[in-house]
């Protein structure tokens, strides 16, 4: 079976914890506000998303790492 040759691979960007004190619970709910409004279009609510991000890198939730990488590049 081609099960037993595949291996899984691990995430890009590693494990990272759960946001369990809810620290940025705010911001997400900012977001999913954003994208119910938005017909679930992203590009309208790309901002909200990076806040969420700044949230999680502000409060050690996941690693520093520059918004060109996580794909928020100047249009």
């Amino acid at each position: 079976s081609w099960q037993r040759f595949s291996r899984p691979d691990p995430p890009e960007r590693g494990a990272f914890p759960l946001d369990l004190g809810g620290v940025c619970t705010e911001v997400v709910k900012d977001y999913m506000e954003c994208m119910r409004a938005a017909g679930g279009d992203n590009s309208k609510c790309r901002d909200m998303a990076k806040a969420y991000l700044r949230c999680r890198m502000d409060k050690g939730l996941m690693e520093k790492d520059s918004f060109d990488n996580l794909g928020f590049r100047a249009p």
